[in-house]
């Protein structure tokens, strides 16, 4: 490459990161987003804590045999409680669901404090931190199925994911660190006392944050039937594979969660904090990486960046056994905290973009209980890999996973990555129509991508009285005219729109409408349509005031 040549690539990256930073600096600009991300810090590190100083007491009561038992006991559960919990966040306020999962994850952590504190027998510890380890995997869903209300544009949607995964990056350092060195130091007890009060000043933060969310209880539906929806949604190729991509790095989180305790004591000869360090070296590394992830602000793919980070990831922990030292161990595992970075960030952005938004907070449920049950299954085959083939082995095999992922899903992945390039013109139409006067920037810029084109030539009917409908339209150019019952009842023109009763009352089209010159449209399909409809309280009522007064308006 030549220096004219390398200069422009290092410029271009530079102007990147510039963007980045600004679009970042916009979002934490908003009072309300602020607020919710400062509380995801001390979730972040309180949910490590907590794992963290768990373990280390059931290697202390129970050796290494414990580790995967405990590991399993605290993340099993959750992969049945996530995915039913988040339907609350697409039922209620999810405001008041992410208070009500914070102020749940304090009182379950301050149960564990007492329990250390008071020496509750062995049973009654691991139980409570399965409640703990239950409890917690409400938080996430709530969190990200609330920023896109928060987010005033696509880039400062994209700055808050990028920032929830730099938080957690942090977490990862603060989190086995201040588990290592309170349990060294104090006690396990006064590491769940700390993230007690971490998580109550988190409720106090997220306490005052208000958006135009809606519950969605006109359904009818159940918990359970929500749930399933929330698995219906990654039926479909796009939203299964970026799954399936995520969650293979937490199976492998699974198994370093039980290998790095071991490598600490019986490899390394360290102690509490060794093992904390060797945890802490993923966050590390995750923060380090977070710095290079903020040029996916504003990022049109993504795919790329989960493969290179996927491949880092499996690279790096591989290396661990070929040296066989700790200062290695320790950078491997700050690079596959890099690696990390990229994925988490590269998949939470791709999911939001291909999940409808009304059924968001369960998909994320969905993720959350899915990745718990990888990590969980990790845990446990870790601890029986590392019995039969030695803790070394067993990195190797959980590395050649992610790598058998990566082939198996290149193609797959590319077509999950659909992009976010939306037409100017689109979202100025979407902006000044009264039926999405309520929807926020980040959610008009979602639906815009939504949009298809259809042209129909003088004379056609574009819908049909009396005949089911599936479309709402824009008219973009050209004139028609509105029949009810054989008489002309209204004129369309350029900027207006129709097909909204009959998908919002669920009935035949209540009037024909027929182009009288050449028609150019801007078609919306039910789904996309209903779920913007239903993503709050204020955009219902908007929806329901525009559908009366076109009843009104044919006499019906």
């Amino acid at each position: 490459m030549s220096r004219t040549r390398l200069w422009e690539h290092l410029s271009g990256v530079g102007d990147e990161m510039v963007a980045s930073i600004r679009h970042l600096v916009e979002a934490l600009r908003v009072r309300d987003m602020r607020r919710v991300l400062a509380a995801y810090l001390g979730f972040s590190v309180a949910e490590m804590a907590n794992f963290v100083a768990i373990l280390i007491y059931a290697y202390e009561v129970g050796g290494a045999s414990a580790l995967g038992l405990v590991a399993f006991l605290q993340l099993a559960p959750a992969t049945v409680f996530a995915p039913v919990g988040a339907t609350l966040g697409d039922r209620y306020r999810r405001e008041l669901m992410l208070i009500v999962a914070y102020a749940a994850f304090a009182a379950s952590s301050a149960s564990m404090a007492i329990a250390l504190y008071a020496d509750w027998p062995v049973g009654v510890i691991y139980f409570l931190a399965a409640v703990n380890g239950t409890v917690l995997t409400l938080v996430r869903p709530f969190h990200e199925s609330l920023l896109p209300a928060l987010a005033r544009s696509t880039e400062q949607l994209t700055a808050g994911y990028v920032a929830g995964g730099t938080i957690e990056n942090l977490g990862w350092i603060a989190g086995p660190l201040l588990a290592g060195v309170t349990a060294a130091a104090w006690g396990i007890g006064t590491t769940f006392v700390i993230t007690t009060a971490l998580l109550f000043l988190g409720t106090i933060l997220v306490w005052s944050v208000q958006t135009t969310t809606a519950a969605d209880r006109g359904t009818g539906q159940s918990a359970i039937q929500m749930t399933l929806e929330g698995f219906g949604a990654f039926r479909g190729p796009r939203p299964r594979v970026i799954l399936l991509s995520s969650t293979s790095v937490f199976f492998l989180a699974g198994v370093l969660e039980v290998a790095t305790i071991v490598l600490a004591f019986e490899v390394f000869g360290s102690e509490d904090a060794g093992a904390a360090w060797l945890n802490a070296a993923i966050g590390i590394g995750a923060a380090a990486g977070s710095v290079l992830a903020i040029v996916l602000i504003g990022k049109t793919h993504l795919a790329p960046s989960m493969r290179r980070g996927l491949l880092l990831i499996a690279v790096s922990v591989s290396l661990i056994p070929i040296f066989g030292s700790q200062a290695v161990a320790l950078v491997a595992l700050a690079v596959m905290g890099a690696g990390w970075t990229f994925v988490d960030v590269s998949g939470r952005i791709m999911l939001q973009r291909v999940i409808p938004l009304g059924g968001l907070s369960r998909a994320f449920g969905v993720v959350e209980g899915t990745s718990t049950a990888a990590e969980a299954l990790g845990s446990v085959a870790g601890a029986v890999l590392i019995g039969w083939l030695g803790v070394g082995w067993t990195l190797v095999v959980a590395s050649l996973l992610i790598i058998l992922v990566v082939l198996v899903n290149r193609g797959a992945l590319q077509e999950a990555d659909v992009g976010v390039i939306v037409p100017i013109e689109h979202l100025h139409l979407l902006r000044s129509t009264p039926m999405f006067a309520a929807l926020g920037p980040a959610e008009l810029e979602r639906l815009a991508l939504t949009i298809e084109e259809e042209s129909v030539g003088p004379g056609s009917a574009v819908c049909v009285q009396g005949e089911p409908g599936e479309h709402f339209y824009f008219v973009e150019r050209g004139t028609a005219r509105v029949v009810h019952d054989g008489m002309d009842v209204a004129t369309l023109a350029t900027g207006d729109f129709f097909g909204e009763i009959a998908l919002l009352r669920d009935i035949p089209r209540t009037a024909t409408v027929e182009a009288v010159s050449a028609l150019d449209l801007l078609v919306l399909e039910r789904g996309p349509f209903l779920d913007a409809i239903k993503s709050s309280a204020c955009q219902i009522e908007a929806a329901q005031a525009v559908s009366q007064t076109r009843m009104d308006e044919l006499g019906m």
